[in-house]
């Protein structure tokens, strides 16, 4: 059989999100969708393309953030679902994210952009966590840039 020949382009943009609050220590992608992992994005019916995926300080007062690392995960599971490592979830991408001083009326925060540039199959889901609580009044966002085929 050929394979295919033609390039791929998204047709529709899918953006979408979440603020992730509650920590998971576990570096591996165990924990409960919903609870302590939290889903990201889920791919359209014929796919995804994810570009980005881009982590943002976030704030009610005027209160440093804590420093913790914020790490990606793919996975075939939905919501409320106990996950598997190395089963139905994998780490996709970990990075460090700095203390930043959030809703501050001086000092704009700076984001983190996460380079992915992969394809999803149809229903599949980046998941996120972070590595430490957050400080009071403050959360982390996930913002993922995608399209669906």
């Amino acid at each position: 059989m050929a394979a295919n020949t033609s390039p791929i382009y998204s047709l529709t943009p899918n953006i979408s999100g979440a603020e992730i609050t509650t920590l998971n220590t576990a570096s591996d992608g165990s924990g409960t969708i919903g609870n302590n992992i939290f889903k990201v994005y889920t791919a359209g019916v014929n796919g995804s393309y994810v570009s980005v995926i881009r982590w943002s300080v976030v704030g009610t007062a005027t209160t440093a953030s804590t420093a913790t690392v914020g790490r990606l995960f793919i996975t075939s599971l939905s919501t409320n679902v106990t996950t598997n490592p190395g089963t139905n979830v994998w780490l996709l991408a970990e990075y460090g994210l700095a203390s930043q001083s959030a809703a501050n009326n001086a000092t704009a925060t700076f984001f983190i952009e996460v380079p992915i540039y992969k394809a999803l199959p149809a229903g599949w889901c980046i998941l996120a966590t972070l590595h430490a609580n957050t400080a009071t009044n403050t959360g982390w966002q996930a913002v993922v840039y995608g399209g669906d085929y």
